[in-house]
């Protein structure tokens, strides 16, 4: 009966998050396919949002896709300044991984920080999504379908399914 409780008590906490959030997750879906089309190739490509979610840590996460195109995105913007200070280590923290010769093997499973900068006042960061499951706000994760943990934070909500690199 407490698995019940518990269950239930974070589903409210989910919707509760979702309502109080709308005006940030409505903006950060309407500019996220802007920022990836500014920070990757294929410019001309028509980018748009699949799917928004707020996390515990007051950040926006972004999905971005380009129909055609099996390449995915994800688009983070904080929302506090020190969201925006973590965010601004992990991509470095990333970089560094990437930059890492005797890492050249997890390459594939550490995610690439493709663009960041500000827009409208805010910072943000575009990462190549890894290839994997779908993030909680998405419509697979809604019907109960529980492929990953991506409720537990920002980082593993990056997992969209996406070419192998």
């Amino acid at each position: 009966m407490t698995v019940l409780w518990r269950a239930a008590r974070l589903r409210l906490h989910e919707q509760r998050t979702r309502w109080l959030h709308r005006a940030e997750r409505t903006w950060a879906g309407a500019v996220a396919a802007q920022l990836v089309g500014a920070c990757v190739a294929g410019r001309g490509r028509a980018w748009h949002t699949e799917a928004v979610a707020f996390t515990a840590t007051s950040v926006a996460v972004v999905m971005v896709a380009s129909p055609g195109s099996p390449r995915r995105f994800v688009v983070k913007i904080p929302w506090t300044a020190e969201g925006v200070r973590r965010l601004r280590r992990q991509a470095r923290v990333l970089t560094d991984l990437h930059r890492d010769p005797r890492l050249h093997r997890l390459r594939p499973l550490i995610p690439r920080c493709a663009g960041q900068g500000e827009f409208d006042g805010r910072y943000y960061c575009v990462e190549e999504a890894l290839p994997g499951c779908r993030p909680a706000g998405s419509r697979c994760a809604r019907r109960g379908t529980r492929r990953c943990s991506s409720r537990r934070s920002a980082s593993s909500a990056t997992c969209m399914p996406g070419p192998a690199r």
